[in-house]
């Protein structure tokens, strides 16, 4: 193990070491052990450059990681406000052709009606209401109402 007073610089920097006076390098030394927070023999021996290059590059990783997560968030803020979109022009759709259907008695079979006429039919809709929530093709086939007073 070596002293306090015999330098033991990392590897790393023999080379750059080895073009300065003995005196520089124990001057280094012991400041480096002897200052007010001093560093142990080992650790001391132990500082590399890649440390540094450890820290920038965690620093660099987390700030891309924040940019990440914000950008996560808006587009996550984009697709509720899509979803809200979406709804209105489902209930819009869903009210015009209530207007039509009080009219006319011509029923569109891609739109939830109103008042069920049947079991069955009540049950077929709820079918592809729970499809709906997995597969894009049925809720683009089919028009839904809302659950509201149901």
């Amino acid at each position: 193990m070596p002293s306090i007073l015999t330098p033991s610089f990392h590897v790393y920097y023999s080379k750059q070491l080895n073009q300065l006076p003995h005196s520089i390098k124990i001057d280094t030394w012991q400041h480096l052990t002897s200052r007010k927070r001093p560093l142990s023999i080992e650790q001391a021996s132990s500082i590399h450059p890649e440390s540094r290059e450890v820290a920038m590059t965690r620093s660099l990783e987390e700030s891309a990681i924040a940019l990440a997560e914000k950008s996560i968030d808006m587009l996550e803020n984009k697709c509720r406000q899509l979803e809200d979109i979406i709804s209105a022009k489902d209930r819009k759709i869903i009210a015009l052709v209530d207007q039509i259907l009080s009219k006319t008695k011509h029923n569109d079979v891609t739109i939830e009606p109103e008042i069920y006429s049947t079991t069955h039919e009540r049950k077929l809709w709820a079918k592809r209401r729970s499809e709906s929530e997995y597969d894009l093709e049925v809720q683009k086939k089919y028009t839904f109402r809302d659950l509201v007073g149901k």
